[in-house]
């Protein structure tokens, strides 16, 4: 039985999953709006998160992969070098939050 993450809660793990399937997608150079997809719903899954500097990061690098995917002709090792990006600023996070580490006031961490 799979059991919903609280709205509230980032899904660390789903945003890299995500990462991992776009990035897959991107090495078969065909699925291209799939891959703008993926990197929207891995900054999806972790925009809560309270590190707004690594958010913020992570949003510019996920933006640039969806506007990449709809050049013609898209620039694959551009898109792979982002998706690559987003991957170490989604594993920043987590080291974060495996250290119990916020970078909002007290009051906005429950």
């Amino acid at each position: 039985m799979r059991t919903e993450q609280p709205t509230s809660q980032p899904t660390y793990d789903g945003a890299a999953y995500a990462i991992d399937e776009a990035h897959q997608h991107a090495t078969d150079d065909e699925a291209w709006d799939a891959v703008g997809d993926l990197a929207h719903d891995a900054l999806e899954q972790v925009s809560t998160a309270p590190y707004p500097h690594l958010v913020d990061r992570l949003h510019r690098q996920a933006t640039d992969v969806v506007l990449s995917c709809k050049r013609d002709p898209v620039d694959d090792s551009h898109v792979l070098a982002r998706l690559d990006q987003m991957q170490t600023t989604l594993a920043e996070m987590q080291a974060l939050a495996i250290a119990g580490t916020t970078m909002l006031p007290d009051e906005f961490d429950d």
